[in-house]
């Protein structure tokens, strides 16, 4: 009797647990949502070339900001997986004073300092004439370094406010003769700023300082192509959108494009996600920056290419020098965040799709960056302020969300890849849910798709029939590579936003054969998977 009494006891204590942990679940948790049935029907016979050189990359501060840690055996190995097609150098605005024939980057103090006061005061800080630090040896040589094991071209960025002609074409000899190809060159970076103004006081400046500079390339370089800077569309600028920038960007682009000299202009975009200071939850603001994330491939940047092809006509080129998710006005929020990573994902893809529609438009990209001490940047870095985060294979060097993005893209980048049509089916009607995408890929060489998919639904999504060329592919297996995690905030590490909110979830990355008919994309992901045909 009393072991009957106990056990009733013991029996009511746990379904009253089991209904507070239920009511706690509801409350603070979100139930399992239901699983989102997707169909695919590919057409190879509708390709378009991939171009190899969007793929490609910033390496601003890299040779410094790793430190003693830029010849570590893990440091190797992690650039030498991402091998991007095209890296910039010495790139951002460390290049409007870079001197490459000197130790470091050859900062001059007193140049730096009659130019611009808050330059030559962040470069104090930064140790940037290396009076704590002394280097002894030339960045330049470190970039050559990481190009030649990489294979990876360049594209140079003049110094043309305090370096000459000269001293330019005597770098690309030198680049030359250590057997690395230039890609292109880059007269000046971002030159219609403010900060810039004390020299560049307009467009017709700029032109007239670029001058001697494309002069002297085209006389001993004839076959290297010249970029100028076009001023940002300015929906997507990462500075105040003032009506006054505004006017100053259109008035730019339109003076720059009546001169026919150059070969390409160049645009830097950074993606305004505008969530973080308006909600007070972190899942909102992320479900409001998936939104934004979503609106880019709709609209801005297909509105923007409109915009530059109708000043600068449709046969000239483009070149984006750097991308990312806005960084100074978001306060690198997302950096680090399987969002950035979704988003990087979605960038490359969106610029394909858009190279078809526009005759390969982008002839390069490089996104920034590969290692410049920034969490809302940074493919590996070391590990942030007090950050307990360790990669379980780099130790000190950490890859964050950003490595894995471009691990997953760089398989399509290379010259036998064409983008294909994919049509995407949920529940027999065509896909709507801005939160869902799927790009194809066709590989003549090895017959296979590599198809590619972000998910920001927090549904999983199961495949119920993939057809490629009328063909069903449902039965065969696949390799599947997928970056996912229980939230958009999820990471690997440190994060900026978890520092305020005292959140961490981390990623996961999955590499594994798989049966289509098995395959569950998870709810928040982004990844590709190969199907042999």
């Amino acid at each position: 009797m009393i072991t009957t009494k106990f056990l009733m006891i013991g029996a009511l204590s746990v379904l009253i647990s089991g209904i507070n942990l239920l009511c706690d679940s509801i409350q603070n948790k979100e139930l399992p949502k239901p699983p989102i049935e997707i169909s695919l029907s590919i057409n190879n016979s509708s390709a378009f070339k991939v171009t190899p050189s969007v793929y490609g990359m910033a390496t601003e501060k890299i040779s410094f900001i790793l430190n003693k840690k830029q010849d570590d055996k893990m440091t190797i190995d992690f650039e030498n997986q991402l091998s991007p097609n095209l890296l910039r150098w010495p790139g951002g605005g460390l290049s409007t004073f870079y001197h490459w024939n000197k130790p470091g980057y050859g900062y001059i103090e007193s140049e730096v300092k009659s130019i611009n006061e808050k330059s030559y005061q962040n470069f104090i800080k930064q140790d940037f004439f290396n009076k704590k630090n002394p280097v002894t040896y030339r960045y330049f040589d470190k970039e050559i370094e990481l190009a030649k094991r990489t294979k990876a071209s360049l594209i140079v960025v003049a110094n043309i406010i305090t370096g000459t002609p000269h001293e330019f074409n005597d770098q690309l000899r030198e680049i030359n003769k250590q057997g690395v190809k230039i890609k292109a060159v880059e007269l000046g970076n971002e030159m219609y700023l403010k900060q810039a103004r004390t020299i560049i006081t307009g467009p017709e400046k700029y032109l007239s300082i670029c001058k001697p500079f494309a002069d002297s390339i085209r006389k001993y370089f004839p076959q290297i192509p010249i970029g100028i800077c076009a001023a940002p569309f300015t929906r997507i600028a990462d500075e105040e959108n003032s009506s006054a920038s505004s006017n100053y960007f259109k008035n730019w682009n339109e003076v720059i494009a009546k001169d026919k000299w150059y070969d390409f202009y160049i645009n830097h975009y950074y993606i305004p996600v505008q969530c973080q200071d308006n909600l007070n939850e972190i899942g909102k603001i992320f479900d409001c920056a998936s939104s934004d994330v979503s609106e880019l491939a709709e609209s801005f940047l297909s509105n923007s290419f409109d915009y530059y092809q109708k000043i600068f006509g449709t046969n000239r080129k483009m070149y984006i020098t750097e991308w990312n998710i806005a960084q100074t006005m978001t306060k690198g929020t997302y950096g680090n965040t399987l969002l950035q990573a979704i988003f990087i994902t979605e960038f490359y893809n969106t610029i394909n799709k858009e190279n078809v529609k526009r005759n390969n438009l982008i002839e390069g990209a490089t996104y920034f960056g590969m290692a410049n001490g920034l969490l809302a940047s940074s493919t590996i870095m070391l590990p942030w302020k007090n950050e307990t985060f360790r990669d379980p294979i780099g130790g000190d060097i950490i890859r964050r969300t950003s490595f894995y993005s471009h691990i997953l893209m760089k398989k399509i980048f290379n010259d036998e890849t064409k983008m294909t049509s994919i049509e995407i089916k949920n529940n027999g009607s065509k896909n709507s849910n801005p939160a869902i995408s799927f790009y194809s890929y066709f590989n003549a060489t090895f017959n296979s798709n590599w198809i590619y998919f972000a998910n920001k639904t927090g549904n999983e999504i199961s495949l119920s029939e993939i057809i490629v060329d009328s063909k069903s592919k449902k039965n065969l297996t696949g390799q599947f590579y997928c970056l996912s995690g229980p939230s958009l905030y999820s990471s690997f590490g440190a994060t900026k936003f978890e520092y305020e909110y005292k959140i961490n979830e981390v990623c996961k990355w999955t590499e594994e054969k798989i049966a289509i008919s098995n395959m569950k994309i998870p709810g928040y992901s982004t990844g590709c998977f190969e199907i042999k045909n």
